[in-house]
């Protein structure tokens, strides 16, 4: 399909507690390791990383005392911000993927690029409820007849942005919520979920779920076993 260009992210606004740490406490990724990270093992250029709002925690610390301090504990957890000793949970997971809705965040999903296996804090935290990353992508392919990819995560996700197609992530292969199935309605959608089993019993819940709704079953993508978007997407790079 022929290119499309996504659309920047707003810079979010001064006022709840996901704004505040975003502006407050975070600098561009693309301009830390987190961003030379992406860059080279992802392949997420530092143009999609920006434009994508693609952000680094710098102050743990600092954050964590400034959030509580202008913040009561209902309204940080009703962020989804707070761990269940009462701190900021992203610790470890401080690359962050902002999640924007009507042009506001509301979700963030933390990554620690430097996770290893057996490492005590895990490689993603998310705040709040299961969102689709980059949901304005529904409305796009909308409005210009384009096909939308559903995939796993969110740098599967910019991969295929990056690849000039329109995409949104599920968080899961499991965590596709029923009432999302609707919003596609109309659209042409294809799934590409991870070759594994847990992609692929992924992709038949996706479809069932459509069905259920009267809606045509997306057509599958069929991944490699072991791999994923972002796997294939290097390996074009490469070649």
């Amino acid at each position: 399909p022929p290119p499309t260009k996504p659309i920047p992210k707003p810079r979010p606004a001064e006022g709840r507690p996901l704004e505040v740490l975003l502006r407050s406490h975070t600098v561009a990724a693309s301009s830390t390791p987190a961003g030379e990270w992406l860059e080279d093992v992802k392949g997420i250029d530092k143009g999609i990383q920006d434009l994508f709002f693609l952000r680094w925690l710098e102050d743990y610390q600092k954050a964590n005392a400034d959030l509580k301090a202008r913040f009561d504990v209902e309204g940080l957890e009703a962020a989804g911000l707070l761990s269940k000793k009462g701190n900021l949970i992203l610790f470890g997971a401080r690359l962050l993927f902002p999640f924007f809705e009507s042009k506001r965040v509301v979700a963030i999903q933390g990554r620690d690029f430097k996770h290893k296996k057996g490492d005590e804090y895990p490689k993603w935290i998310n705040t709040g409820d299961i969102r689709l990353y980059n949901h304005e992508a529904i409305e796009m392919a909308r409005r210009t007849s384009t096909r939308i990819f559903i995939c796993e995560g969110a740098t599967d996700t910019l991969a295929l942005i990056q690849s000039g197609r329109l995409a949104v992530g599920v968080i899961g292969a499991k965590n596709f919520a029923p009432s999302w199935a609707q919003a596609f309605e109309g659209l042409d959608v294809f799934l590409a979920l991870d070759g594994d089993e847990a992609g692929r019993a992924g992709v038949r819940k996706i479809a069932n779920q459509f069905v259920a709704q009267g809606l045509p079953a997306p057509k599958a993508i069929p991944i490699p076993e072991g791999q994923d978007v972002n796997s294939i997407f290097m390996e074009g790079i490469k070649s």
